[in-house]
């Protein structure tokens, strides 16, 4: 099984979902942005899955420096139109939601960045990638954006007390989620560094929100390296 994954940061990587994915079984196969420029507009032959991932570009900017991401939009109306399994990570889950006919725009109450609960709606319970989690858990969240209005027929999944669209699902193989379950220590210290002086600016020390996902890192490891392994198996299922 093959992913064609697409990734946005200035420095290569994809957190824990370098390793986790691979070891389901679904290999990687990465659209580096800055270096391989702009996506493809159909997923490539040969792929049985999509995954989009973050990056500090904001959706609402896309009309100025980041053109590109029309590309992106129309990768992923093709994957979902095709039923391609697709897992969008914060601005990848931005991108599917706009991409969608949902709506995105600068967060309402500034950056929501650190270790944070989410709270599971009742949809989740028969989610195939969130069924099993506790109604309550913690996530790594690092975003100025927010998904206002959710695509038209998507199932929501989850919210956070700051920003209520943090997972959804459209159609039964396509997710997008605000938050970030493959971030762990060397991606948020590398966060911390790019963003210190705005989340100064809000109120929060970068730093010290690093160290915190770096203490709790097998927590967030044991909850969130399952969801990427279900979300390997609804590959495997759908690849045949």
């Amino acid at each position: 099984m093959r992913a064609f994954v697409v990734e946005h940061l200035a420095e290569r990587g994809s957190g824990g979902f370098d390793t986790w994915l691979p070891e389901a079984g679904l290999d990687l196969d990465v659209h580096w942005v800055p270096a391989d420029g702009p996506p493809p507009k159909a997923l490539p032959g040969g792929y049985d899955a999509l995954v989009l991932m973050g990056g500090a570009m904001g959706v609402p900017d896309d009309g100025t420096t980041h053109r590109w991401l029309h590309d992106e939009y129309a990768l992923v109306r093709d994957a979902v139109q095709r039923h391609v399994p697709t897992l969008g990570v914060c601005l990848g889950g931005q991108v599917m939601a706009q991409a969608l006919g949902g709506e995105v725009i600068r967060g309402r109450v500034g950056p929501e960045a650190g270790v944070r609960p989410l709270h599971l709606l009742p949809a989740a319970a028969a989610d195939p990638l969130l069924h099993d989690l506790p109604a309550i858990v913690n996530a790594v969240q690092w975003h100025w954006d927010e998904v206002l209005t959710l695509p038209p027929g998507a199932v929501h999944l989850a919210a956070s007390p700051a920003y209520p669209h943090q997972a959804f699902r459209v159609g039964e193989r396509a997710w997008g989620v605000q938050f970030h379950p493959e971030a762990g220590p060397a991606l948020t210290q590398g966060w911390a560094r790019a963003d210190e002086a705005a989340l100064k600016e809000a109120g929060e020390d970068a730093y010290a929100l690093a160290a915190e996902v770096e203490a709790r890192w097998p927590e967030l490891e044991a909850t969130w390296r399952p969801v990427a392994e279900r979300f390997a198996g609804v590959v495997r299922v759908t690849s045949g």
